[in-house]
């Protein structure tokens, strides 16, 4: 009898452990899910800053591209109104000598 009673008390402190391992076990479940969600957040946060990144170096490169064409046109602009002073120039010293 006595034996029997230690046997079932024996067998309820381990059925409590099991509860405890169980509920910490959940916890534990729950933690892990949450931080999983914090992780995927982090992720997709990092991923969208990446993508600002490329799109504003993407612009900024546009920008720079636009800005060399500006230039380009203005010192061709520039060379054509060096060509049309020249020739300029060069006829009012034609029209001089023969006005001498």
């Amino acid at each position: 009898q006595k034996e029997m009673e230690e046997l079932q008390a024996h067998a309820r402190r381990l059925e409590k452990v099991l509860e405890d391992a169980n509920s910490e076990l959940a916890g534990l479940t729950r933690k892990s899910g949450e931080l999983e969600r914090e992780l995927q957040q982090a992720e997709q946060a990092e991923q969208a800053r990446q993508e600002a990144a490329k799109s504003e170096k993407a612009a900024k490169n546009a920008e720079l591209e636009a800005l060399r064409q500006r230039v380009h046109e203005a010192l061709a602009a520039e060379l054509e109104l060096r060509s049309h002073q020249a020739a300029l120039e060069a006829e009012k010293k034609d029209l001089q000598q023969q006005a001498d």
